[in-house]
Order: C-alpha cells, then structure tokens, then sequence
C-alpha cells in the first residue's frame, strides 16, 4: 500500500484541477443578524465609552521612588484615599506625617536609628 502512495514533493503531483467549492449559502443581510441578536438578547460588541474611573488619578513628582506594598483591609485602603482626597496630600505624605504623629505619641521610643 505504501508503494501506491503520491510523493507531495515529487514532480509528478497534479494540482491543476483543484479549485474552492463555491459557497452555497447567500449572503444574509447585516439587518436580519442584528435584528436576531437582538431577540436572542446577544450582547453587541460594539465599542462603548470608557469607563470612569473610581477617584482621579493623582500624578505628582515628589522624590519618593521606592515602592512600599502591604495588605490593608478594604476599609483601611479607603480611609487613607479619603484622607489624601480631603488634605490635597499623596500617600507617601500621609503616611510620612502618620509616622511622625506615632513617633510623637510614643516619644523617644520610637525614634527610628539614623544612618
């Protein structure tokens, strides 16, 4: 049976003959598709304005880059926006000034060793 087989890289395969099959389905209308998905409740994908964000970006050049990430709770993490949002500060300030202020209330104790 292998001695039957066509080489497809050998000079002898004939491909003139092959050509598509013609589409036998017409073309359907854009108006009846839309018009059924919208029956069917199919969601369009159409683009829609982008959505707004939760509060305004805030972009300042301070001098602060290194990053500090922790795990706050939901309310934590809206308390400290809500304070930056109503001091007009960023959250490397705020927490700057929250380090001073328990640096103050535990006194000399809690003075971090400068290099």
């Amino acid at each position: 049976m292998a001695a039957n087989r066509i080489d497809p890289f050998g000079d002898d395969l004939d491909v003139s003959d092959f050509a598509p099959r013609p589409t036998k389905a017409p073309a359907v209308p854009k108006a009846a598709i839309r018009t059924v998905s919208e029956e069917n409740r199919f969601p369009s994908r159409a683009a829609t304005a982008p959505a707004k964000p939760l509060r305004e970006q805030r972009r300042y050049r301070t001098g602060r880059n290194v990053q500090l990430n922790t795990k706050v709770t939901q309310a934590t993490f809206d308390h400290a926006h809500h304070l930056c949002e109503q001091t007009g500060m960023v959250l490397g300030e705020l927490l700057e000034r929250a380090f001073a202020a328990l640096e103050r209330e535990l006194g000399e104790e809690a003075k971090p060793p400068r290099p």
